[in-house]
């Protein structure tokens, strides 16, 4: 009996350890599993955090970036909707009842390819073309050029007056500042174009080898004076804007009196005495320019447009230029190459070959203060 408690012991231990071991066989197959479950979303979150910091290190470096000098502008630049400013901008904020003149619609890219096609025939094309021609006898067309010049400035000049009250609306804090009436639209766009009509000027020297005529002055005016125009008429249609217009194209009437006189010869030539006095009414014209721009310096409380400090300023440039050109020429007597004559030349004792001359029968007047 003794010998069958003994067993009934050794097999409740045996099964006790049995039972330990089996609990501690699962509990270390637990443990291996949460281990590895662990481990497995210990990788995951390395490998998002690694993702994520790819991201970072992308954004950084982007940021980084921006600092660099010009990629801040090439971004800005690759958003840009290029159509909008193409067409779309200048209807929108332009004077739509201009658009409906020829040249006037949309942007002014047709006019910078007319004026593009001007400098590369002058400066480059021209000379180029005639390197190896004679010169052309243009005379006739000039003299019917500088004619139909002179009705065209004078046609302008009659209706600025009536438009203007003779230039009176261009002053004050009134009518100066006022969307200028529909009927002068038409006048107005002529006098753009007679900006272009001035381009065949240059032309002219070019054709005639006159290249040294093509001066800094001559071109620089030529080629920014329609610019200015287009956009002052497309934004600032206002009588105060037309005013250096309006004084101008009285001045030209005169010049190209002078000019289309200077092409009949030395018969003519002695009664144009007066040429020193045309440079003197052109001077003028940019005193009057440049006091009347100043006006927004007084009415400081007039919505006066931008456009009239620009054209204050280029008038003072202007101002600067001719006065050099007069000094030299009239009392100094020193030649300014390709912009005006001598003092014996503006005598007239000269050989025909200079332009500013006026016994010069081809020419085409010296600098045009436009």
């Amino acid at each position: 009996m003794i010998m069958n408690v003994v067993n009934m012991v050794m097999n409740q231990s045996m099964g006790s350890e049995s039972q330990a071991a089996h609990h501690l066989h699962l509990s270390s197959s637990s443990s291996s599993s949460d281990y590895n479950f662990s481990t497995s979303i210990n990788d995951s979150h390395r490998a998002m955090s690694s993702e994520g910091g790819a991201a970072a290190t992308v954004a950084a470096a982007a940021a980084d970036a921006s600092g660099i000098p010009g990629f801040a502008l090439i971004e800005n630049l690759s958003r840009i909707n290029y159509s909008y400013y193409y067409y779309d901008y200048w209807e929108d904020e332009g004077d739509r009842r201009i658009s409906k003149m020829p040249l006037m619609e949309g942007g002014p890219w047709r006019l910078y390819a007319l004026m593009s096609a001007y400098l590369i025939f002058v400066l480059w094309l021209g000379p180029l073309y005639m390197k190896n021609r004679q010169p052309y006898n243009l005379k006739p067309m000039m003299r019917a050029y500088n004619f139909f010049m002179v009705l065209y400035n004078a046609y302008l000049f009659v209706n600025g007056c009536r438009y203007l009250d003779f230039g009176l609306k261009c002053w004050g804090c009134d009518e100066a500042v006022k969307p200028f009436r529909s009927e002068a639209i038409g006048i107005v766009w002529l006098a753009f174009v007679s900006r272009l009509f001035d381009l065949i000027d240059t032309v002219f020297f070019v054709l005639r080898k006159k290249q040294s005529h093509v001066s800094f002055l001559h071109v620089f005016h030529h080629t920014l004076t329609p610019i200015v125009f287009w956009h002052g008429m497309k934004f600032t249609f206002y009588p105060v804007c037309i005013f250096p217009i309006f004084i101008n194209v009285f001045i030209h009437c005169v010049m190209f009196t002078y000019y289309g006189l200077a092409t009949f010869g030395p018969a003519v030539q002695k009664h144009l005495w007066w040429k020193k006095y045309l440079t003197k009414m052109q001077i003028i014209q940019f005193i009057i320019i440049l006091i009347h721009g100043l006006q927004p310096m007084v009415l400081r409380d007039c919505p006066y447009p931008f456009l009239t400090r620009i054209q204050s300023a280029g008038s003072a440039f202007f101002i600067f230029l001719f006065v050099s050109f007069y000094i030299n020429a009239y009392i100094r007597g020193n030649r300014c190459p390709g912009m005006g004559p001598s003092k014996s030349e503006a005598n007239g004792i000269a050989n025909g070959s200079n332009k500013h001359s006026i016994t010069d029968q081809n020419s085409n007047g010296h600098i045009k203060p436009e």
